[in-house]
């Protein structure tokens, strides 16, 4: 895939339960691939998951949806990324199922990719907000050393063609609650091989990605109360200043 010296992107996403919010984040995929594609970018979107009613919501937004059960997440991610390498695209960008991306962040990505080639690029600054419009509260992150946020990283195919072993990758890094930690895995396979030279953070801001906690999350946002994160701006600011945020609110995903 490609035209000319232009990159092509895949675009993918694993996805189980919280409804509304993953039907957020297929739409923002959509716009994404839209942007993109209008820039001369070839691209693609996969969605990975079993759910029928969000399959065919997937299918109308013109996204190609692959059936994958939930019971065994290693498993799960192997598949995904497999499907993504099977497009043969420049890039691979994954994107979260319960978070969006700032315009500007996606700015500053398309500039990113019209340049040379690196193994991996990405913003280092997401905003955590709660799905309970009760709770005003958000906190900002930073991802420590050469880690990025998973959602917006891009990674070169070529190099992940060189370096990485989706068979056994998901299998090695494990976090202290003894889950896999899978943007943790591709990370340090890469840096192992590459160092952490071949992570570059694009000009990050908090607001580059927004990730919005419910319940049903392997990490709620009250795991994340703990006082270590800086106050950024309310839930309410930040909802006005996304589009799929507003549609959410307004139940546009019902």
């Amino acid at each position: 895939m490609g035209r000319g010296d232009k990159k092509s992107v895949c675009f993918f996403m694993v996805y189980y339960k919280r409804p509304e919010l993953t039907r957020m984040s297929f739409w923002h995929m959509a716009k994404v691939i839209k942007k993109f594609t209008e820039a001369g970018h070839e691209c693609c979107g996969i969605v990975i998951g079993n759910e029928p009613e969000q399959a065919e919501y997937c299918e109308s937004l013109g996204l190609e949806h692959l059936e994958h059960g939930n019971a065994d997440l290693s498993k799960k991610f192997e598949f995904a990324w497999r499907e993504a390498m099977k497009k043969e695209t420049s890039y691979i960008c994954w994107l979260g199922s319960n978070n969006v991306n700032s315009d500007e962040f996606w700015d500053k990505a398309l500039e990113k990719i019209n340049g040379q080639a690196v193994v991996s690029f990405g913003t280092k600054n997401f905003t955590i907000v709660d799905i309970n419009k009760e709770n005003q509260k958000t906190m900002a992150w930073t991802r420590r050393r050469f880690h990025l946020c998973s959602c917006g990283q891009f990674f070169y195919r070529y190099t992940l063609n060189k370096t990485v072993d989706f068979s056994t990758v998901f299998q090695k890094t494990k976090n202290k609650e003894g889950r896999t930690d899978f943007d943790g895995s591709m990370n340090h396979t890469l840096v192992g091989r590459w160092g952490e030279e071949c992570f570059e953070p694009l000009e990050s801001d908090p607001l580059d990605c927004i990730d919005v906690k419910s319940d049903v999350d392997i990490h709620p946002f009250k795991r994340y109360e703990t006082g270590r994160y800086p106050q950024h701006y309310t839930r309410n600011e930040i909802f006005e200043k996304f589009e799929e945020l507003k549609m959410l609110e307004d139940g546009y995903f019902k």
